[in-house]
């Protein structure tokens, strides 16, 4: 399983399971291995990143112009991103990974791509 942490409050008064879902913080180690420049139905761009996690296998991750950490979308738009490693903070929407914000790791991750 990734490496992941709820940091839902089990004392909610409301237990749907789509607003525990929306509360659930994903923390997703590894490295961004591409992106891909996208369009929302409303023309708004967002990157799709491939995220080659560190005991997994590869993840899809979207993050939106709308970020609220402009230097994480400056650092995806002007390619700061390669061969370092993250934890990515995540939430999940309809089964996609949405980025809100992200962590670099200062040390190398072992056995990074691979089972």
């Amino acid at each position: 399983m990734k490496e992941i942490k709820n940091n839902f409050s089990r004392n909610s008064k409301n237990s749907s399971a789509e607003n525990k879902r929306a509360n659930f913080i994903y923390e997703l180690v590894g490295q961004i291995s591409s992106k891909q420049l996208r369009k929302k139905k409303d023309g708004n761009p967002f990157y799709q990143l491939t995220v080659e996690l560190a005991k997994e296998k590869n993840q899809k991750i979207n993050v939106f112009a709308d970020i609220k950490s402009k230097e994480i979308w400056q650092a995806i738009e002007q390619n700061k991103y390669y061969g370092r490693d993250y934890t990515f903070f995540c939430k999940n929407y309809m089964g996609l990974y949405y980025l809100f914000n992200w962590k670099e790791l200062g040390t190398k991750l072992n056995n990074h791509g691979s089972n």
